[in-house]
């Protein structure tokens, strides 16, 4: 049994040789290279500063708890 294609296939008049298309390549990738970066810091739970602010919050609940 033959299986007939249901979506229609079509044909890309894109020019990915050109100029400008390889410009805006470029700055399409930077710019995913910066939404990288800043997905990875917000895996990080927001950088260095907020590690060594809510590490010093716990070291001020540690000292009001020790009895």
């Amino acid at each position: 049994m033959e299986l007939k294609k249901i979506k229609q296939q079509l044909e890309s008049r894109l020019d990915t040789t050109s100029s400008i298309y390889e410009e805006n390549y470029k700055e399409l990738k930077k710019k995913l290279s910066d939404i990288d970066d800043l997905l990875d810091l917000a895996e990080a739970g927001g950088g260095p500063y907020h590690h060594e602010r809510l590490a010093k919050k716990r070291q001020d609940v540690n000292s009001r708890t020790d009895f």
